[in-house]
């Protein structure tokens, strides 16, 4: 890998262990009806542009590793952006309008973090459960790992942070929704 790879995949990383940990104080809180906080407020608030943000630097990443990196995405790779690319289109026209967005992100976060957390796990795990067979001209392994990072940090796993935090931030705002409504 060249030294931007290098930089570009170890400042990925991080990111990804922040939103692991983002995701983990969100449950926690969603499940404890935590609202009252004002970290949790502004959470709960900002939720439509803090999902924004979240696809949209996922498709960057995404972006720079296939376009700028080299890594071809494999088949899994790409229907996981088919399912994240929406996202953050949507999103933008949604928060323009101040529509709400839980409903659409749900419909392709779930779908998307159960690919990816297949795709992880037959990457990791069981290589032969994957559907992309032996590369050829043109065709990349789903089982190839371009890096791991911190011992257990993927393409896939990445993907799967994106899709968790995106569910999380939205079952958030819809909680908060509800919360301010029995208020």
């Amino acid at each position: 890998m060249t030294s931007f790879a290098v930089y570009f995949t170890l400042l990925s990383s991080l990111a990804v262990v922040a939103q692991q940990i983002a995701i983990v104080v969100l449950a926690v809180a969603l499940a404890r009806g935590a609202y009252e906080h004002k970290i949790f407020r502004w959470v709960a608030v900002h939720a439509m542009e803090l999902m924004l943000a979240v696809a949209l630097a996922s498709v960057m990443g995404s972006l720079v590793y296939s376009n700028v990196i080299g890594f071809a995405p494999c088949v899994l790779c790409w229907w996981q952006r088919v399912l994240l690319y929406p996202q953050a289109i949507v999103l933008a026209v949604l928060l323009y309008k101040k529509q709400d967005a839980i409903p659409f992100v749900l419909a392709f976060s779930i779908p998307g973090a159960l690919l990816a957390a297949y795709h992880y796990w037959g990457q990791m795990f069981a290589i032969s459960a994957l559907p992309c067979g032996v590369p050829g001209p043109g065709v990349v392994s789903c089982a190839d790992r371009y890096f791991v990072e911190f011992g257990y940090i993927t393409i896939p796993m990445m993907s799967l942070t994106a899709f968790a935090l995106l569910l999380m931030l939205a079952l958030y705002a819809r909680g908060w929704r509800r919360y301010e409504q029995r208020v």
